[in-house]
């Protein structure tokens, strides 16, 4: 009898040992996960485990370059912490289009709110941190909003009535206002200058250097990362506008791997125009060993040109010769990078 009792009192004993450790265990997960700067000690990186919420201590460690603290425009303060995404928790801040970031080359999403000392006022920062400008750029253009107005201040920048977007090397930013205010704009190209200013990136030279600055239309540069122009083949094109009297002309520009397939490319492109109805005006040969197609289309001009592993034109010119003369120019910058 007495056996038996002791027999029992020992497994109760041991039974509230373990009911004990879960209660610790349950304890402790959440103080990791409430106090992720503490979790190192546990071997947990909060910011490689997904853990969104952090200060701005950890912020500046994870990535040295970024200080937010400083972001915050005069007569705001910061609401709330500021925060960082992962690839894999980015759905959760911009579900549906987390896929268009991952796939053109995302590392990071930085956040982090900012209102009006009277609170009337507000908007919300998102630093995206790419693997380069390209993937920036591709990002900035390809989310681009329609009814947008260039952003002279600033480098490569646009504004809708509520937010400011801009590429910075290879960062891309959305400064999105909670309201149409004018002072809130002007908070906001606050913080696109001090991005600007404090963020340090490399100067790296791409296709839009061989584009010439004369009538270019600010604003109007654009990425196609596949099909530009109705051709399937036309892949990380890129375009920009030009204002040539009462006329506009766009201008496009590729980089392939060699002259032999930018000029398979060019001439694909010839002939897709050609099955859609163009009319061939002028085919010659370039002293480099390039070529050049002029080409009607519906009362429109159509520019190729092949040079080097450049594939480039005009495209839907009303002005041919304006056409001609800016892809002379264009090929000029090619042969003098």
């Amino acid at each position: 009898m007495n056996e038996a009792r002791t027999r029992s009192r020992k497994i109760e004993s041991v039974i509230s040992f373990l009911l004990l450790a879960v209660l610790v265990g349950i304890v402790a997960g959440v103080f990791i996960r409430q106090f992720g700067t503490g979790s190192e000690k546990f071997g947990i990186d909060p910011v490689a485990a997904g853990v969104i919420e952090f200060d701005i201590e950890t912020a500046q460690a994870v990535t040295p370059q970024i200080n937010l603290s400083k972001w915050t425009p005069t007569n705001f303060f910061a609401a709330g912490k500021s925060e960082v995404y992962t690839a894999d928790t980015l759905y959760e801040k911009i579900n549906g289009k987390a896929p268009l970031y991952t796939d053109a080359g995302f590392e990071r999403l930085f956040t982090q709110r900012y209102m009006s000392a009277d609170s009337q006022l507000g908007m919300e920062l998102y630093l995206f941190v790419m693997k380069d400008a390209t993937a920036a750029f591709t990002v900035y253009s390809t989310q681009k909003r329609p009814q947008t107005e260039p952003v002279e201040e600033l480098g490569q920048a646009y504004r809708t009535s509520n937010a400011l977007y801009l590429a910075h090397g290879k960062f891309y930013v959305e400064l999105v206002g909670f309201a149409e205010d004018q002072r809130l704009f002007a908070a906001q190209l606050t913080v696109g200058r001090q991005i600007e200013k404090e963020l340090v990136v490399e100067k790296e030279q791409n296709g839009f250097a061989i584009f010439p600055s004369n009538g270019l239309i600010k604003g109007s540069e654009k990425l196609y990362t596949d099909s530009a122009f109705g051709f399937d083949r036309f892949g990380k094109i890129l375009t920009v506008r030009y204002r040539v009297g009462s006329s506009e002309l766009t201008a496009f520009l590729g980089e392939l791997e060699n002259s032999q397939k930018s000029c398979e490319m060019a001439e694909g492109y010839v002939n897709f125009l050609k099955n859609n109805g163009a009319m061939l005006r002028g085919e010659s040969e370039l002293p480099d060993g390039g070529k050049m197609w002029s080409l009607e289309l519906y009362g429109f001009g159509e520019i190729v040109l092949t040079c080097g592993r450049f594939v480039g034109g005009v495209h839907e010119a009303e002005d041919l010769q304006a056409a001609k003369e800016l892809i002379r120019t264009i090929a000029d910058n090619i042969r003098n990078r």
